[in-house]
């Protein structure tokens, strides 16, 4: 995927090895995701160490899940692990029979569903827009986190600047111009300076 540097993790859970096969078949057919790491899980225990990252693989960044699982693992446990971990986008396959319950159960959630049997075509476009969607995620995320990082530095700044406004009586640039002449005299960011002054 353009822009994602880092591989996409899809874990398949099914009941049975022969459907973990055929995700295997489809998924290989998923456009523009770049490289793709796909595991495997048949309970639900072992979804929640997929999704998590234990051990020593990376945590999922798509779920896909043919239920019931061989555990008797329902949707109730697939939307527990999806409110547990938020960041994560999830595909359930559901028999024509539960589609339209199972689609009310998850309305809220960011679950996709998809009723069986399907198109690969529909599975493998699904699949794709949900990596590129969380692609995008994690592209603002990381915008946010530097915003953060960028406001949290800015409000150090200020209040060194006010503080030695309050107690040498420097004017607002005098503080400015004090903060940038220690940092570059002394090779530190104006807020390791800033920091020093507030401690």
């Amino acid at each position: 995927m353009k822009g994602r540097s880092k591989t996409c993790y899809i874990l398949a859970a099914a009941g049975k090895e022969e459907s973990i096969q055929l995700l295997r078949q489809i998924l290989k057919g998923v456009s523009g995701a770049g490289q793709l790491r796909i595991q495997q899980a048949v309970t639900l225990e072992q979804i929640r160490r997929g999704v998590s990252g234990a051990g020593a693989q990376a945590p999922a960044d798509l779920l896909i899940a043919v239920m019931p699982l061989s555990d008797g693992t329902g949707v109730e446990g697939i939307i527990d692990v999806a409110q547990r971990h938020p960041q994560l986008m999830s595909i359930l396959l559901v028999r024509q029979e539960a589609y339209e319950q199972v689609t009310y159960q998850c309305r809220n959630q960011q679950i996709f569903v998809i009723a069986m049997p399907f198109k690969r075509q529909v599975l493998a476009e699904a699949a794709s827009f949900m990596l590129r969607i969380r692609t995008v995620i994690d592209d603002k995320d990381k915008e946010l986190a530097r915003m953060r990082k960028n406001l949290n530095e800015i409000r150090i700044i200020t209040s060194a600047k006010i503080r030695l406004m309050q107690t040498r009586q420097m004017t607002e640039e005098e503080a400015h111009y004090y903060l940038e002449k220690e940092a570059m005299d002394r090779s530190l960011s104006k807020k390791e300076v800033a920091e020093e002054i507030l401690r």
